[in-house]
């Protein structure tokens, strides 16, 4: 009975070791696993909007009584959110909020 549990501690203290069995797998394992990493980190680094952003724009003269709700409805790409659209043109001139004053002249990006 000594014999079997004095064996048994010798197994317990030993630690596993890894060896390298081929090349191939190991670079084959290691590609793989950049492959995931660099697909994953690209997919949360350049993940955006999926409309297409216009590169043209019209300039816009803002006259009193103007909103940019109703500029926006005016240019409004068929299947926009007006929403969206507003928000796009705040971007585009730059404006920390809705409020456009006579004279005054605004880029609206059109399709």
């Amino acid at each position: 009975m000594e014999s079997k549990l004095h064996s048994a501690n010798k197994r317990v203290g030993k630690k596993r070791t890894w060896h390298i069995r081929s090349g191939w797998r190991l670079s084959f394992f290691i590609t793989l696993v950049l492959t995931l990493l660099l697909s994953t980190m690209s997919f949360f680094l350049f993940k955006g909007n999926a409309m297409d952003t216009s590169s043209h724009c019209l300039v816009w003269d803002v006259e009193e009584g103007d909103t940019l709700w109703t500029i926006a409805s005016a240019y409004l790409p068929p299947g926009r959110d007006i929403r969206d659209y507003v928000d796009e043109i705040k971007e585009r001139n730059q404006l920390r909020t809705p409020n456009i004053a006579a004279g005054q002249q605004l880029l609206i990006p059109v399709p």
